[in-house]
């Protein structure tokens, strides 16, 4: 459904290629694996669309696909976390309607992609809460790498990683080799954008501040919050009907009578 919603949206759009896909098909036509200014995945992924044609769902499917694995995954969670049918139906609505993760679905940029692998490393986290197989580990290994290839983003997902474990009772894991061998195997995967940062004198650094100084600087803290609740309005309803429903149980048993449950009881 959100693949086919996706592709419909893009089939009907007046609206043609955002000037940002210009940028990685350029940087995809002259790449340079381990020197380029920012992680490269986008650049890699743009010549592998090329070779399927230049329409706008040709150039859109893989954001249409990612948006698509990331609802999957979100009901995959779901299941982890031991809810039912309806809790992972719920799970996947509420991801699929979401704008945060509508538009990055509609548009060939880097941020889809960066939920992506996210939500990747959230199933594998989900499966080691319940599973100790090492495997898990690696699965969450190649999602940071692949974020890392994708975008730089991934690292404040990696700190929560290791402040998650060590707060938690699966601390112990941290020493055993296969969380070290996670973090290894996300380096190498990731390794052409560390290596060309490195080359070209950390440019993520200049762009962040002119990012800060020529954007972010002219949206106030109140537009901000606006934006979140906006993007974020899907998860919003779901959390507060789940809110209700929880809350719901324990109103009831506080209005039965003293009466009814001494027949109750009898």
């Amino acid at each position: 459904m959100t693949i086919a919603l996706h592709v419909v949206t893009n089939a009907i759009s007046p609206y043609g290629i955002h000037r940002d896909a210009f940028l990685y098909f350029a940087m995809g036509r002259h790449l340079r694996l381990f020197r380029m200014d920012f992680p490269p995945a986008i650049a890699i992924l743009a010549n592998v669309e090329r070779l399927f044609g230049d329409s706008l769902i040709v150039l859109r499917s893989a954001p249409a696909l990612a948006a698509a694995a990331i609802v999957v995954l979100a009901a995959l969670i779901a299941r982890e976390l031991g809810g039912g049918r309806r809790a992972q139906i719920l799970a996947a609505l509420t991801v699929m309607c979401t704008p945060v993760f509508m538009r990055p679905g509609s548009l060939f940029q880097p941020v889809v992609f960066d939920q992506l692998w996210w939500t990747l490393g959230l199933f594998a986290m989900a499966r080691l809460g319940n599973d100790d197989r090492p495997r898990w580990w690696i699965l969450l290994g190649v999602a940071g790498g692949l974020g890392l290839l994708t975008k730089f983003s991934i690292l404040f997902f990696g700190l929560a990683v290791l402040v998650g474990f060590a707060v938690s009772p699966k601390r112990r894991a941290l020493l055993t080799r296969w969380p070290w061998v996670a973090v290894a195997l996300a380096l190498v995967i990731g390794s052409p954008s560390v290596i060309g940062q490195i080359q070209l004198h950390f440019p993520i650094i200049a762009q962040m501040t002119d990012l800060r100084r020529t954007q972010l600087g002219h949206v106030t803290v109140s537009a901000f919050i606006a934006m979140q609740l906006l993007y974020g309005v899907g998860t919003l309803i779901a959390a507060f009907g789940a809110a209700v429903f929880l809350l719901a149980p324990a109103r009831k048993r506080q209005s039965v009578s003293p009466r009814r449950t001494a027949a109750a009881s009898r």
